[in-house]
């Protein structure tokens, strides 16, 4: 096991990627189905789509904005995202079998777009307090 290649654009997210690989050297970066970040100084989800069996992402506490690359991510079924600096979440649309979704604390996000995702996720989706007009 030659442990990962840097796949990821954020160095925060590279180094937790790497830290739980290492922990289990049975696991692989693109067979991986949790990946926990909270708290990790996390900015950038760029390369996120090499770990395509990711089902559960948590990334609370952290300071990303863009889910755009999540869209790849087709397994993904639960993501955690409290208090980050989201403004937008139409990226959470396509994802065929999310089932829960983790929002506070990004009070910037758009009415309009946490309830389409509502309607989409029923109670399953834990909004922010507030939301943007």
């Amino acid at each position: 096991n030659t442990g990962p290649a840097g796949v990821l654009a954020d160095a925060s997210l590279q180094g937790c990627l790497n830290k739980i690989l290492l922990a289990d050297d049975q696991l692989k970066a693109e067979t991986l189905t949790l990946l926990a970040c909270p708290g990790a100084g996390v900015s950038s989800l760029a390369g996120i789509q090499a770990l395509e069996n990711l089902e559960q992402l948590e990334l609370s506490d952290n300071v990303v904005s863009d889910l755009r690359p999540l869209s790849a991510l087709k397994s993904l079924r639960v993501l955690s995202i409290r208090n980050n600096g989201l403004r937008n979440v139409t990226t959470l649309e396509e994802l065929p079998i999310l089932l829960f979704v983790s929002l506070q604390g990004n009070d910037e996000l758009p009415c309009r777009q946490l309830d389409k995702l509502q309607k989409k996720l029923g109670n399953t989706l834990t909004r922010p307090l507030t939301c943007r007009n």
